[in-house]
């Protein structure tokens, strides 16, 4: 029997009155108004429906299921409205009735029929009996929803909803159900739908087992695979319904990846942000399309959710679907997960941290704390075991290897997994095995000796071949690996481990002496493996048996530390060898340091530099100085005399390149300690000024020379004496720069500092006296007057006797009353008294003017740039982007390039060779005038490019029919004669003469390169002759005949010649 409808009525009426214009929030609260069809799957999925079937015409639209029929409470509870009309109240979900009230957003009078219960709804919730029909199953159910707004007209709407519109949203809202629809249901197990003709279905089937749900979905055409989890939640002692993980399965029933919405049985409009579905009875806002992420019921369910995914994990692990691809779908760092979410992570990273949950690469899973992450190549090698000894670790296991910048990357970083890789292995043996210091000798421990001695040969392959290309790809650091003893070898046929730059190769048994590689080593599978195993030893440091080798042997045996006892006879032999050895390779740094040599009168051997050579090996005189020990005199020894008996193999010139003193020497040093370093260094004091490297900073000495004249030796101070009269000129002066900015200061050196204070040289009657104190005709006869490189005039030899003369005086008192130099006096002295006034003005004006401009020309010539570097920097100024274009044409060719070249260097190299000095390319009138342009530049370029632009090819004739040409030097002709020719010249519009000379250019390639790689079209190059720039931001290319362009090629090459002379 069916409800009494009209006592249903009475009772909506009375409680909630007449005026149905004050529900339009309860009826509108959905953004989606076709969200409605959510609520009435939801109703009959708590009423037991296992199908669900919707039917739209364009009248209407029915909804069948085989739920439980309805119930006379249940006619109310649709019937009736709650006294809330809030958007924001925060609803329950599951409640009858609630969601029902949004299908008035398409129909004014709804139709039920369900076992005993046949009625429609009018007026929002005045209820009235509908026929039953004939042919419908009473243990059905049935909802029609009529598009009837235009002919009902309802006030508890905001908008009148048309048949036509209604039809519209409600087919885009069925065709969109997807199989996530029936994925939390608890009892829908099949959704189908038609309209007008077509149709669609979803169909579920679940198979439980172990505590989870298996779930496949499919529409007939897809199928997708999910495996779900549960757990009732309990909140103030009161279960809910069970809050669910739903993760997706591939096709290998693996774990994989899927994005969606939070769920609330269906799909609310939460992102989560997750690569798994979350569902649960998180209280909504009254739309059912939001939650509160603040409210404390829902933040419980998130804790419930967090326990339901710790206790997922090792179920997951047992069933082996705890893989790296499962580590891509948790929680990392990188997602931005929102505050509600993050508890997933940080619930996910505190398992791995504890239990055994991280896949590794033995198939098995370890804490993540005892787990390291590495290369590949180093995981095929090291086993657990032994990186936990390498690691210095109780236990160890590797990662199961990633992807890089993966999701199962960015997983296990948020496990703050330890990284094992290249440099670690480095630290790890060089901790182990030496190598981490030059100077101290490491012993490595025990046990560590005996874990390498149990590696099996192969496994050492293994290792140096790692090694080797490590080494490759600059992994590790050269020198540590090759010092640390990891290489087996076999030396006086017992088997040791080395550092490989102390190992050799096999040679044979008369090396046995030295540690050559284990022949098993050396032994692959194949040709390929057996050539990569040599290849990575010698990374390592292992060498071929050889001279050289046999030299480091005695080297290290003889005259090392701790070195053996070596005969005289097996010391000469040496010698021999080692002469022998660098007369071929001119190298001596091997024994640099080393004590080679014997030293007369004794047994005791010496490093090269404390040695001097004298008679009966070399006559030096350097004997008068070293014989016996002086104050402030480094002390040297004599060599042995015995070398005579070698002498004739070279002996001399072995030693004096190994350092061995065979003269005086006078070596150069910093400025930092001249006597007048303040005046030299003025410009580098200033502040902010920094040395680079065209700074100068030279200065002269001789080791302990103050302390050698203070002696007072006439042997001595000859051998000072004759070295000063051979040296070069330029140890007489001291020069000092910060960088090319600023112009060289100049001094006389320590050296003629020095000599010119001290009281050192003697007179004939053997008393020391200083250079300015003494004269020629007074000089000891053992002195020979020799001035040629002008070390005399320097150190003021003879200064006072020429300030003493009476001329010298008269023309020095003459200068002072003009505020002359004696120079300019001699040149005036000479003129009659009446012109000496005008011509004093003339000169005076004139010498100046020239001391100016000379000091300009040097300036210039000292912070100059090679040509070539200044061409480069022609194409670099401003800013933009740049290309080097390809060129597959030819715009003149050169009839014989070959030869034409080699003219060209000829020429260039002797212009280089003769070019003036800058002073000497200007003369003086009112103003100073440069030399004029070379006339032939023009010549060659109306030849190759008949006046035409070499970028636009354009050009106008001149009244006097000429056509009109601007050459535009690359570098201005001023910095260097030789360089104003054709090649450093462009032939251009005034357009782009002026873009080239003040707007932005650029390339973004090595433009000298690139001309100097060019082959002439007759050589069989396949380039055409041009320059691609960016000029004033848009792309232009200059392009050359081949001619001008070989020219420029020469000049290029010319000038980096010159520059490294």
């Amino acid at each position: 029997m069916p409800s009494d409808y009209k006592v249903i009525t009475r009772q909506n009426v009375s409680e909630l009155g007449t005026k149905t214009s004050t529900r339009k929030t309860q009826i509108c609260m959905y953004s989606d108004l076709t969200h409605f069809v959510y609520e009435l799957l939801q109703n009959a999925d708590d009423y037991g429906a296992t199908e669900v079937q919707f039917k739209l015409t364009a009248t209407d639209v029915t909804v069948e299921h085989n739920g439980t029929p309805f119930t006379p409470e249940n006619v109310f509870a649709i019937t009736s409205f709650g006294e809330s009309t809030s958007r924001d109240d925060m609803l329950k979900t599951g409640r009858f009735g609630v969601g029902f009230k949004s299908v008035f957003a398409f129909t004014a009078t709804p139709i039920i029929v369900s076992g005993d219960e046949h009625f429609m709804i009018h007026g929002l919730y005045r209820v009235s009996e509908y026929p039953y029909p004939e042919d419908f199953p009473r243990g059905r159910t049935r909802i029609v929803l009529p598009f009837n707004h235009q002919i009902e007209k309802p006030d508890y709407v905001e908008d009148l909803m048309s048949a036509e519109e209604a039809y519209e949203k409600i087919s885009a809202r069925l065709t969109g159900l997807n199989m996530h629809t029936l994925l939390f249901t608890k009892s829908i197990r099949e959704i189908r739908w038609e309209i007008d003709g077509a149709s669609g279905h979803y169909l579920r089937e679940d198979m439980v087992k172990g505590g989870s749900r298996h779930t496949t979905i499919t529409d007939g055409q897809m199928l997708n695979k999910y495996l779900v989890f549960s757990r009732t939640p309990t909140w103030r002692g009161q279960a809910f319904k069970d809050v669910e993980i739903a993760f997706g399965l591939d096709r290998k029933d693996q774990i994989t990846s899927i994005q969606d919405f939070l769920y609330v049985l269906f799909c609310t409009t939460q992102e989560t942000h997750l690569q798994f579905i979350l569902n649960g009875p998180y209280k909504t806002n009254p739309s059912r399309e939001t939650i509160s992420e603040e409210d404390s019921f829902n933040r419980h369910l998130m804790k419930e959710t967090c326990q339901l995914l710790a206790d997922i994990l090792p179920h997951l692990r047992d069933k082996g679907l705890l893989n790296t691809q499962f580590l891509g779908v948790l929680p990392n760092e990188t997602d931005g997960l929102r505050p509600f979410y993050a508890p997933l992570l940080a619930t996910v990273v505190e398992r791995f941290q504890v239990d055994e949950l991280v896949p590794t690469d033995d198939d098995r899973y370890a804490a993540a704390r005892q787990v390291f992450q590495g290369p590949a190549a180093l995981r095929e090698i090291i086993t657990p075991t032994e990186l936990a000894f390498l690691g210095q670790a109780k236990m160890a296991s590797w990662a199961k290897g990633v992807v890089q910048y993966t999701r199962p990357d960015n997983f296990l970083k948020a496990l703050s997994i330890k990284q094992w890789g290249y440099q670690e292995l480095q630290n790890a043996l060089e901790a182990k095995y030496g190598g981490r210091n030059y100077y101290l000798s490491y012993i490595p421990d025990a046990a560590d000796v005996k874990w390498l001695e149990d590696r099996p040969d192969d496994w050492l392959q293994k290792l140096y071949m790692l090694l080797g290309d490590a080494l490759g790809k600059e992994e590790c650091d050269e020198w540590t690996i090759q010092h640390c003893r990891i290489v087996r070898v076999v030396e006086n046929k017992a088997v040791n481990h080395v550092a490989g730059s102390k190992a050799y190769f096999p040679k044979g048994k008369s090396y046995r002496d030295l540690p050559q590689i284990k022949s098993a080593i050396l032994r692959g599978k194949t040709k390929q493996q057996n050539k990569k195993i040599e290849d990575s030893l010698i990374a390592l440091g292992v060498k071929q048996i050889g001279e050289e080798e046999r030299i480091d042997l005695v080297l290290e045996t003889y005259y090392g530390e701790d070195s053996a006892q070596v005969s005289r006879q097996q010391h000469l032999d040496h010698m021999r060898l080692f002469i022998k050895w660098w007369k071929k390779e001119r190298s001596t740094t091997k024994f640099r340091g080393k004590p080679i040599f014997r030293i007369a009168g004794s047994e005791e051997m010496q490093s090269p530099d404390s040695c001097y050579l004298d008679t009966p090996l070399k006559s030096t005189g350097l004997g008068v100085i070293y014989r016996q020990a002086r104050q402030g005199i480094s002390q040297k020894h004599k060599l042995w005399s015995r070398y005579r008996e070698i002498n004739s193999e070279g002996l001399c010139d072995f030693a004096v390149a190994c350092g061995v003193a065979a003269s005086l020497q006078i070596e150069r040093q910093s400025c930092y300690h001249h006597p007048k370093q303040d005046v030299l260094r003025q410009d580098y004091n200033r502040y902010g000024t920094r040395f680079t490297n065209t700074g100068i900073d030279v200065d002269f000495n001789i080791p302990g020379l103050k302390a050698l004249l203070r002696l007072q030796e006439i042997e001595i101070n000859a051998l000072v004496w004759d070295t000063l009269r051979k040296a070069d000129p330029k140890v007489l002066e001291a020069q000092y720069r910060p960088n090319r900015t600023y112009a060289t200061q100049n001094a006389k050196s320590s050296l003629v500092l020095t000599l010119a204070a001290a009281a050192w040289i003697p007179d004939v009657g053997n008393v020391f006296r200083k250079p300015a104190d003494i004269t020629r005709e007074s000089l000891h006869p053992s002195f020979s007057y020799d001035d040629r490189n002008g070390w005399l005039t320097a150190i003021g030899f003879a200064e006072k006797a020429r300030r003493a003369t009476a001329e010298y005086r008269q023309k020095q008192e003459f200068a002072r009353s003009l505020g002359l130099d004696m120079e300019l006096v001699d040149l005036l002295n000479g003129l009659p008294p009446e012109e000496q006034n005008e011509s004093l003005a003339q000169i005076t004006a004139m010498l100046r003017r020239r001391a100016r401009a000379k000091a300009q020309a040097l300036s210039n010539q000292q912070t100059s740039i090679p040509f070539h570097e200044a061409l480069s920097d022609t194409f670099t100024q401003g800013n933009g982007h740049m290309s080097s274009g390809s060129m597959t044409e030819t715009s003149g060719t050169a009839r014989n390039p070959d030869r034409r070249q080699a003219k060209l260097e000829a020429e260039v190299s002797q212009d280089i060779e003769n070019e003036p000095s800058p002073d000497t390319r200007f003369t003086f009138g009112v103003c100073k005038k440069w030399k004029g342009k070379n006339d032939v530049v023009r010549h060659n370029l109306i030849h190759w490019y008949e006046g035409k632009c070499q970028i636009c090819e354009r050009t106008f004739l001149q009244r006097n029919s000429e056509p009109y040409v601007e050459g535009l030097y690359l570098v201005p002709y001023t910095k260097a004669e030789w360089i104003d020719r054709p090649g450093n010249v462009l032939c251009l519009c005034p357009w782009h003469s002026a873009m080239l000379q003040f707007g932005t250019k650029a390339v973004d390639t090595d433009i000298l390169s690139n001309i100097e790689a060019y082959v002439p079209s007759s050589k069989g190059g396949s380039a055409r002759p041009a320059i691609t720039l960016t000029l004033c931001g848009e792309s232009a290319t200059i392009v050359f005949h081949e001619d001008h362009f070989l020219e420029l090629q020469v000049m290029i090459r010319e000038s980096r010649k010159a520059s490294r002379r």
